[in-house]
């Protein structure tokens, strides 16, 4: 890939941290964490917004996908909350502040379960 204005743009740090890569410490999921309690063995969702940790659900489960749902969940609706907050009104429609090719990726961004 060649870096350049036609490949390229800036955007805010805001919109940059939501595809950071969170280091992983387990083999679970990513947004997956798990709780001990006594026997049970429960999985909890959460998602950083704004630099601070909110748990999303404690899921008392044998396994860690209903907790990655639920996170997925979560994440692409704060992704495209995010992206909805750089519209701008102008003659009566709301435009995209960033490329048009931002705006749209933002809009159908997937997270997946390898993530």
């Amino acid at each position: 890939m060649i870096y350049g204005p036609n490949t390229c743009c800036f955007l805010p740090n805001d919109l940059n941290i939501l595809f950071k890569k969170e280091t992983k410490e387990t083999d679970l999921p990513i947004g997956v964490f798990f709780i001990k309690r006594g026997k049970e063995k429960p999985y909890g969702a959460s998602i950083s917004i704004n630099n601070k940790t909110k748990t999303i659900g404690v899921f008392s489960t044998s396994t860690p996908e209903e907790a990655f749902y639920a996170y997925k969940e979560a994440k692409e609706d704060y992704i495209k909350e995010i992206a909805n907050h750089y519209m701008y009104e102008k003659g009566g429609q709301y435009i995209p502040q960033y490329r048009d090719v931002v705006y749209p990726a933002l809009l159908n961004y997937k997270i997946e379960i390898d993530d």
